[in-house]
Formats: C-alpha cells, structure tokens, sequence
C-alpha cells in the first residue's frame, strides 16, 4: 500500500476509516498528525532516520541496537514475564525471516493485529466471525492458532505442533513458552504464523 491510498485527494485529509482498519490507534493518531502536502508528491521510499532520507548500514545497525535495547519493545518492569519477553524479542529479532515478518510477530504478541474483533471495537461494523473456520470471533488468537484452519496447519507443518496445551494462552504467552523451551525452530515458526495470517487476509 502506497501513502497515496491513505489520503483523499479532494479534501486532501487522511481516509480515518482506511487508517483505523490497518493501524492501531496510537499508530492513526501519530499518521493522523503528520501535515499533509497540498502538491501531493509521488510517493517514494526513505529512510527517516537519516537527514537525507538515505540508508546507511551504519544507522540501521543503530537503529536495529537502540530497537533490541529498548524497554518500549519488552513488557513492562512491572509485568512479571518481563525477562521472558525480553527474552522472546531478542530471538525474534535475531531470526532469519524478513524483517516485515519480524514486525508482524511483533504486533500479534502486543494483541494489535487488525482482527475482526479488534476493528468492530474501533467502530468498523462487520462480520466478527472467523474468516477461515466461521465458527469462532475472530480475535489474535482464534485466527492465528484457534480456529480448525489453524489447528490444521500447525498439525501438518514440519514442527507439527499440537495446540491442546495453548488454547488459552495468548499469543505472547504462547511464543514465550516456544522460546523458554526451544522445542521448535522458531524461524519456521514466524513463517507459518505469517502464512497463517496471509491465507487469513486473502480469504477477508
């Protein structure tokens, strides 16, 4: 998706409706702020962390330390899986999967992916039935690991995954307890989290 497709081109403001269905709030709130120009350029692609808008390895090696060090990214101090999560970030961050895969494995253990169930609290009006199995409200986690669909990929995959034990759990709590037990390549493991969602989207 390109910037362009966010904006309205006649009253040159941010589309709310589109923003609320792919971001979180914090997320439409930051967009939200950001001036838009009334030329409307030609998207392109930069790299916001240099006064250029140029990538350098030398400030994305920076940026990737400042994002592994960064307490925004683990749980709070005060929650009691704090080191765990750390623990899981780390790992995820150091997993051999594109970075948007990363990002995404990310958002779904802050319980933050555009869900059905998610965007009809934002005021979307739509369906909160899964999309995959129709039986289930779609929330994180009957998308990603609840609902038969799911159920069957993580069976029939190379670490067949037997999902018994995590029905309860959420996401982060579920990926926390792969990583404290190392009971599975946790590369193949974002991919078909990824897949999972991917075949969600296409099916929405």
């Amino acid at each position: 998706m390109k910037v362009k497709e966010l904006i309205d081109p006649v009253t040159l403001s941010w589309r709310f409706n589109v923003l609320l269905a792919l971001y979180s709030e914090e997320e439409v709130s930051m967009i939200r702020s950001m001036p838009i120009c009334f030329r409307l350029p030609a998207d392109r692609l930069i790299w916001h962390f240099h006064n250029r808008g140029l990538y350098m390895v030398k400030s994305g090696y920076n940026v990737a330390r400042k994002l592994v060090q960064s307490p925004s990214l683990s749980a709070s101090t005060s929650n009691s899986d704090g080191n765990s999560y750390t623990k899981l970030w780390k790992s995820v961050w150091k997993a051999k999967v594109p970075p948007k895969v990363k990002v995404f494995v990310w958002k779904a253990s802050q319980s933050i992916l555009p869900t059905k169930v998610n965007l009809a609290k934002k005021g979307v009006s739509l369906e909160v039935r899964c999309a995959m199995c129709n039986e289930v409200p779609e929330t994180k986690g009957d998308v990603l690991k609840e609902c038969s669909f799911a159920w069957d990929v993580w069976f029939t995959s190379p670490i067949r995954l037997r999902l018994v034990s995590v029905r309860d759990n959420s996401i982060k709590e579920w990926l926390i307890s792969l990583v404290d037990q190392h009971e599975v390549d946790l590369d193949i493991f974002c991919m078909l989290l990824w897949a999972v969602w991917q075949e969600r989207n296409a099916k929405v």
